[in-house]
């Protein structure tokens, strides 16, 4: 192991094709507008940012043996993130997530095949044990499944864990009193808490029950109405989001828990902290090009 404190970032690693209408779509009907192809994916994306700011990176996620594969180690691999721990598989293609964004850079909907993902079992994360087990944050995303966040969680006392998805964020409530730091959007936080988020309020009583359950940490964002903290020394804290023209909110939410872990890594304090990645998560919405953020 190396002697220089270093991140594990766990997950999904896919190629993002996104389209963006030039006008307001129309339902069943061929809109005009834009396409761009990217590395993309939670993992891979936390994976990136980090590296980007000096931080030792290592991924851990599959890749198939195929064009597609290549193209996200290759871009990956240019950020700085270790890739020595990649899982290359000729069971599945690569994974891929399709979105389309409207003319306000808002995610109008999406389908992604992730099917690789179950290739990061119980036994891929046991063989990277010593890896997890000295790092000095392991990160993971909710595309795992649940043999796999059972061993991560089992491994590492810090574990950091991105809620992914409304779908996929429940994977991780079995082990809630395992995580160090939990951050999910408003609508993964309703699915994990069964709580209507719709104001601050709410979404400190939903943090409560995080907690409640044995969270650590909680950051719980509410896109332009800001993010609601608290933690089990009774501390907490609401911070608004600065008022900005997105481009598009892809990527967002992977710099901000890129930002969590970097300030953590740092030892700096819950509010700094949250103003840090909140200003990480507004700088990728007004970036124009996807991909390597």
């Amino acid at each position: 192991m190396a002697d220089e404190p270093y991140v594990v970032v766990i997950g999904g690693a896919n190629v993002d094709i996104e389209g963006r209408c030039s006008t307001p779509p129309l339902p069943h009907e061929s809109n005009p507008g834009a396409v761009a192809i990217s590395a993309g994916g939670v993992g891979r994306n936390i994976a990136a940012n980090l590296a980007a700011t000096g931080l030792q990176t290592h991924l851990v996620t599959a890749l198939g043996e195929d064009d597609h594969g290549q193209l996200i180690y290759n871009r990956t691999s240019t950020s700085g993130v270790d890739l020595s721990s990649v899982l290359w598989t000729s069971q599945h293609p690569t994974a891929t997530y399709l979105s389309i964004i409207d003319a306000n850079g808002e995610l109008l909907m999406a389908v992604n095949d992730m099917a690789i993902t179950a290739v990061v079992d119980r036994k891929a994360i046991a063989a990277r044990a010593e890896l997890l087990r000295h790092a000095r944050v392991v990160v993971v995303d909710c595309n795992l499944n649940d043999e796999a966040l059972d061993e991560i969680t089992s491994l590492s006392p810090t574990v950091f864990v991105d809620t992914t998805s409304v779908a996929k964020a429940p994977r991780i409530r079995p082990y809630l009193d395992r995580i160090h730091t939990l951050k999910p959007n408003r609508a993964e936080a309703t699915a994990l808490t069964g709580i209507d988020i719709h104001n601050t309020a709410t979404a400190r009583i939903a943090a409560q029950r995080l907690l409640d359950a044995g969270v650590a940490t909680v950051y719980l964002t509410l896109g332009p109405d800001g993010v609601v903290w608290a933690d089990q020394e009774g501390g907490g804290g609401f911070l608004s989001a600065p008022q900005i023209h997105a481009l598009s909110t892809t990527g967002a939410g992977d710099a901000f828990t890129a930002a969590l872990v970097r300030g953590f890594c740092n030892l700096t304090g819950p509010d700094e902290l949250i103003e840090l990645a909140t200003e990480q998560a507004a700088a990728i919405t007004t970036e124009l090009t996807p991909g390597l953020q």
